[in-house]
């Protein structure tokens, strides 16, 4: 995956006409040093945070960002490599999420790793968390066309098949997934830069 992704826009590219960050979470937003703007699931050592910091840095949205991974992910990040203001928290998305009410709960290429039962049960823990009217979930992840999905595509969805049991989900299946009653979010939208990169969805507690 990090393969991937070299050279390919980040998420929070507003001036590449990606996903408005600016427009979508930050404009409006209230908070203090103590809230929390977003927190990244499943973040690794933070490659994710640090590029957002890039495109919006710390004076353009209010609180801090949280990074989290299991223990030993967390435990390797060297001393002072994160910059001020990310928070490096162990932490297991199939457990319940310690962080509430942040304005952002961050998924990148996390959910298609997983079948439908474990997803779900992620995405519970995430929506036990949100703030109704404040707090909302961004997905970083494929998202097929239902028809004429290109070649590149199906065969990523082949390779999950095969390694996790999981598989990459089209449109309307992010949606099944997301807006199921036990789980209790709504899809406000998709944005996606070309058929061959990542879509960013963002939803929220219906």
């Amino acid at each position: 995956m990090a393969t991937w992704m070299l050279d390919r826009p980040h998420w929070s590219d507003d001036d590449l006409g990606f996903y408005p960050v600016k427009e979508r979470l930050i404009q409006g937003v209230m908070g203090d040093d103590d809230s929390v703007f977003l927190v990244d699931l499943g973040g690794s050592v933070g490659h994710d945070l640090e590029k957002f910091l890039v495109r919006h840095p710390f004076d353009t949205f209010p609180g801090h960002l949280v990074l989290q991974d299991r223990a030993e992910v967390i435990e390797s990040i060297p001393e002072n490599s994160l910059k001020a203001g990310i928070r490096a928290i162990a932490h297991d998305f199939f457990t319940p999420q310690p962080v509430q009410g942040a304005r952002t709960y961050f998924l990148h290429s996390i959910i298609h790793d997983y079948p439908d039962d474990r997803a779900q049960l992620i995405l519970k823990n995430i929506a036990r968390a949100m703030k109704k009217g404040h707090s909302k979930l961004i997905i970083w992840d494929f998202v097929l066309p239902d028809k004429a999905v290109a070649s590149t595509l199906t065969a990523l969805d082949w390779e999950m098949m095969s390694f996790y049991a999981a598989s990459e989900r089209s449109e309307g299946q992010w949606k099944t997934l997301l807006e199921d009653p036990e789980i209790g979010l709504k899809v406000n939208g998709i944005w996606s830069y070309s058929q061959f990169d990542q879509s960013v969805i963002e939803a929220e507690l219906a």
